[in-house]
């Protein structure tokens, strides 16, 4: 137990003697001043509007284990009480989390560990990526990333072509003398081979790495949020520890939104730890850490559920500003991953408004039929119905937006994509039915995914854990973390190329992260309340808003 009440050590009739820690006794509370953690928890003047001088337990009104909050002795003569009567089913206890309340000055380190604790792990994280550098490489995709970004720096264009060129061959020559050390077989200096692997790859590409199609490479000069995002650092640090460097930001931010989301849905500091600890050692960390888009994207949807989640929350502006500009920097990223994440959120919110809708009325739940602590903070945290319509309006005028500008400016399509996708990058001639090809190879691509999965099912496992962990804590979080995995499994479906299925499922990862660690919370242990002390309990004074005092 995190809290003791004083008053159930106190001695039968009121008057004798109180225990304290060091075996001596103190004088009973009739006779002593009143106690100042009193004025902390509740400012002079200032009564308890209940009554009843509830005090809120260590995660806020409702505790971990959904339990209301504990009465103190206020005018009560007998052993504290508990206002919590028992549910049919379990209520949602998602919410904003509040601090700790304690009277001790040493109640701001538990919030302290909790604010520092995702920093250190963000340090250690950040040593590990060094250690791991020398194995990081440039792919054709970050080339045409980095000629982009040297160009919005004021390079000529053959000269930033031929600088992401020098930069892709000078990974790839690292990366297969890499190979060639770990072969058993290989002879020869391996400074040698590397030289030559470098001197033959800057030849085959001197005019750029194929594919040259400009339809192609409009493909990715239309996207030029991810070249604009790492120019700085490519301006100081060069192409590829730029892009390294960028990878490493973008990653740690979106760990620290994951620990944000997790706290704001009312997990303890340890849960919060423990998703960003499994957001940066899945997939979906990996993927945002190199030199691709992908590392920005994830960002952006973090940063848009975060949005929404304050709006379903009451937190109008902040919500609407941070959905709508992470909505906008997605877009100027993968326009098509922005416009389908606007369309999912739309869609829970509209869910959001059902489930509220289909949820009994306050005291259906109950056998006593009255509210207790754990509906009210729950219906508080579930969030308005006006901010479930805001979150629709909001979501849905944005992907009608990206819609037409995608259509007004011309950009590539779905149907360019997929052009690009059967004929292998535009090497072959185009194809007429390229909706009927993709149905059917979505047909094999799925039925593969799911033996992959069969093979190795950590990902499902993780996914049911989250969906049972969510269902019972925070419904609201995984509607939301529910939309960021349709994105991905759009995304997928949207372009079935075996060889990319780990980057293109990345996605699926988000309610595994934001979903798993509130298992950690529902099967720790909770402690046994003690028995409470038949002695009675001396009435505090009336209107001076004092509460008992609480120890550990």
């Amino acid at each position: 137990m995190w809290f003791r009440p004083r008053a159930e050590r106190r001695s039968a009739g009121g008057g004798g003697a109180v225990p304290t820690m060091g075996g001596m006794s103190a004088p009973s509370a009739a006779a002593e001043a009143p106690d100042p953690l009193d004025r902390a928890a509740a400012p002079s003047g200032q009564d308890d509007p209940s009554g009843q001088g509830v005090l809120p337990g260590p995660d806020g009104p409702a505790g971990q284990d959904g339990s209301s909050a504990r009465d103190a002795s206020s005018g009560h003569s007998g052993p504290p009480v508990r206002d919590a009567p028992v549910q049919d089913g379990p209520a949602e206890q998602c919410g904003p989390s509040q601090p700790h309340t304690h009277p001790r000055p040493a109640a701001a380190r538990p919030r302290r560990s909790a604010a520092t604790l995702p920093l250190l792990v963000v340090l250690v994280f950040a040593a590990l990526q060094t250690v791991a550098h020398p194995v990081w490489t440039l792919s054709n995709d970050s080339y045409r990333y980095a000629r982009q970004s040297l160009e919005f720096l004021g390079v000529p264009p053959a000269e930033a072509r031929s600088r992401a060129v020098a930069a892709y061959c000078a990974s790839d020559a690292a990366r297969l003398a890499r190979i060639r050390r770990l072969d058993p077989a290989a002879s020869g200096p391996a400074d040698a081979a590397r030289r030559a692997d470098l001197r033959s790859c800057l030849r085959a590409n001197a005019a750029g790495l194929s594919p040259t199609d400009p339809r192609y490479e409009r493909i990715f000069t239309t996207r030029p949020g991810y070249p604009l995002l790492i120019s700085p650092a490519v301006a100081l640090l060069g192409v590829a520890r730029g892009m390294w460097l960028t990878g490493l930001l973008l990653t740690a931010g979106s760990s620290l939104l994951v620990v944000a989301l997790l706290r704001q849905a009312g997990a303890s500091p340890t849960a919060a730890t423990a998703g960003q600890l499994l957001f940066l050692c899945c997939r979906l960390g990996w993927w945002s850490t190199q030199p691709l888009a992908e590392g920005a994207v994830t960002t952006g949807v973090l940063a848009a559920l975060l949005g929404g989640w304050w709006l379903l929350h009451g937190r109008t502006r902040a919500g609407a500003a941070l959905l709508l500009g992470a909505l906008a920097a997605t877009t100027a990223v993968k326009y098509p991953t922005a416009l389908m994440l606007a369309c999912a959120l739309a869609a829970a919110a509209v869910c959001r408004l059902l489930g509220r809708a289909a949820r009994p009325r306050p005291g259906a739940g109950t056998r006593t039929g009255t509210r207790t602590g754990t509906d009210t903070a729950a219906d508080t945290a579930a969030g308005t119905r006006s901010g479930a319509v805001l979150l629709a309006a909001l979501a849905g005028s944005a992907a009608a937006l990206i819609a037409v500008g995608t259509t007004a400016l011309r950009l590539p399509d779905a149907a360019e994509t997929l052009q690009d996708t059967f004929t292998r990058s535009f090497h072959r001639p185009p194809v007429a039915d390229v909706w009927q090809r993709l149905l059917r190879l979505d047909a094999h691509y799925g039925e593969q995914w799911l033996r992959d999965q069969a093979a190795q099912p950590l990902l499902p496992a993780l996914l049911c854990l989250a969906g049972w962990a969510l269902a019972r804590r925070c419904r609201t979080l995984g509607v939301l973390a529910a939309a960021a995995a349709a994105v991905g499994a759009a995304t997928a479906a949207a372009h079935p190329v075996a060889a990319q299925q780990d980057r293109l499922w990345a996605l699926l990862w988000v309610p595994a992260v934001l979903g798993a660690p509130f298992a950690l919370d529902l099967l720790r242990p909770v402690p046994r309340a003690e028995p409470a002390s038949s002695a009675a309990v001396p009435a505090a004074p009336q209107g001076s808003g004092a509460v008992a005092a609480f120890r550990r």
